[in-house]
């Protein structure tokens, strides 16, 4: 898909655990992150938010939600 829609140069795909976020990217390299609809496929949710926290910058958010028939569930995560 990011090839067909010339996206292909800036992007990076990599595939990996959600509970080993660094072993993927370096600890504090992201402003922000945002999961949509990750957390029904998440065991261990506790693990996932950690690792989430190890690789935000100081001041970075991350936003995970969660759709719940009508309903959106939204935990946001400031860390520092």
């Amino acid at each position: 898909v990011a090839g067909k829609r010339g996206w292909a140069s800036g992007l990076t795909l990599r595939e990996g655990s959600c509970y080993n976020l660094a072993d993927l990217f370096t600890p504090q390299s992201f402003d922000i992150i945002v999961a949509t609809q990750v957390l029904k496929h998440v065991a261990r949710i506790r693990r996932f938010m950690q690792q989430v926290v190890v690789v935000l910058k100081p001041g970075g958010e991350a936003f995970l939600i969660r759709l719940i028939g009508s309903h959106a569930l939204i935990f946001a995560i400031r860390y520092g």
